[in-house]
């Protein structure tokens, strides 16, 4: 019997809550109830977000993908998962789903294969010498494996077209932000300072990112180190995976810095909307992006953002907030400084701006339109 919706299949490296994860798990939620039926495969465990998106009624599979002999007896079974579900797209999602899943669903006999990219910076200073391996192999069987490539990014799409991806194939769709969650919130704010003992007057920047070469964050410690010495009443928040107090090295930047008191390691949240709300500004210092969603998360909420000009983050904060080059740490502090030397009604207005960007550029809602309309034409052309 022929069903009555078409099967999108997602395949993904894992399911724990990052960037391209996230979008994921709000792309499937958003299309629960749509004309698409979808099934979620994970390459290695459920995670933190597998029992989320059950919630929304879609199945999930983990095939607990290991390093070695593991991993091919695991491929088979994504392989047998494959022909026994018989779904109309396959769309994976980063690097080693893009190549194992992309495999997978061309073996058997799948028209519709769609990867995604959500990674702009190859350089081999910062990504490790395996996955650029794997870059120029996917770079290689891309003019023959996907029917289309999504990227988040333009310069995500300009960057692997010059590492040789098949450029006609390449389209963009930016990620998208639940604008639900992310809003001003006068008692999240006083919430997140009380429980760092701060008064709703201080200062208070943001830095949200796991700990990552491409991060920055050790570059980061410079521009806090500039801006304590201009004005000590900052206080820093930095959220993320080991960014705490076990993190020894970078616990001994700040102690070389000498700016631990102003600065808040609170390790990985749960509640980052919480975490948003309480700042006056958040900061991007980082070498590499593609696109960042912790901005358009801190926009929603009314915060500026002070940003490297890495990936799309220039385009995502246009001309609400601060841009500086890649690396430049001088810069980076004096734009927090500019930031908080705003007259209060110029500030008001660049709070709404950054806001309204958000609402009329990356609601998630209309994201999803864009995704359901590449999936539609897809399928008819096909």
């Amino acid at each position: 019997m022929k069903r009555k919706k078409k099967l999108i299949i997602h395949i993904i490296s894992g399911l724990e809550p990052h960037g391209a994860e996230l979008m994921l798990y709000k792309l499937s939620g958003r299309l629960a109830n749509s004309k698409y039926k979808q099934h979620v495969i994970s390459l290695t465990s459920d995670g933190d977000l597998g029992d989320q998106i059950r919630e929304f009624g879609i199945s999930v599979t983990a095939l607990n993908m290991k390093s070695g002999k593991l991993a091919i007896f695991r491929f088979f079974k994504l392989i047998k998962l494959l022909y026994k579900l018989n779904p109309d797209i396959v769309h994976t999602w980063m690097y080693h789903a893009d190549f194992l899943g992309g495999l997978a669903a061309k073996f058997t006999g799948c028209k519709t294969i769609i990867w995604g990219i959500r990674h702009s910076n190859l350089s081999p200073r910062y990504n490790k010498k395996l996955m650029l391996l794997l870059v120029r192999l996917c770079a290689f069987l891309s003019r023959w494996v996907p029917q289309q490539i999504f990227c988040c990014s333009d310069s995500a799409r300009i960057t692997h077209i010059q590492a040789g991806y098949k450029a006609d194939k390449m389209c963009v769709i930016p990620n998208g932000l639940d604008l639900d969650l992310f809003q001003p919130n006068k008692e999240m704010r006083v919430s997140v300072r009380d429980e760092l003992s701060l008064g709703l007057g201080v200062p208070l920047v943001g830095f949200v990112a796991r700990y990552n070469i491409q991060k920055n964050h050790l570059g980061f410690l410079e521009a806090v180190s500039k801006l304590h010495k201009i004005d000590k009443d900052v206080h820093f928040l930095f959220v993320g995976s080991e960014v705490d107090n076990e993190n020894t090295e970078l616990v001994k930047a700040i102690e070389n810095a000498e700016i631990g008191d102003v600065v808040h390691l609170l390790g990985e949240r749960k509640d980052i909307p919480r975490i948003m709300a309480s700042l006056d500004i958040l900061c991007s210092p980082s070498v590499g992006e593609a696109f960042p969603n912790v901005l358009c998360e801190a926009m929603a909420c009314e915060v500026v953002c002070v940003v490297t000009d890495v990936g799309d983050s220039s385009e995502i904060v246009g001309n609400t907030g601060v841009v500086v080059q890649s690396g430049d740490m001088q810069g980076l502090a004096s734009g927090m400084l500019q930031i908080f030397s705003l007259p209060a009604p110029e500030l008001r207005v660049l709070k709404q701006k950054a806001k309204e960007r958000v609402q009329n550029k990356y609601d998630i809602s209309n994201v999803a339109l864009q995704y359901v309309s590449a999936y539609d034409n897809l399928i008819k052309n096909n």
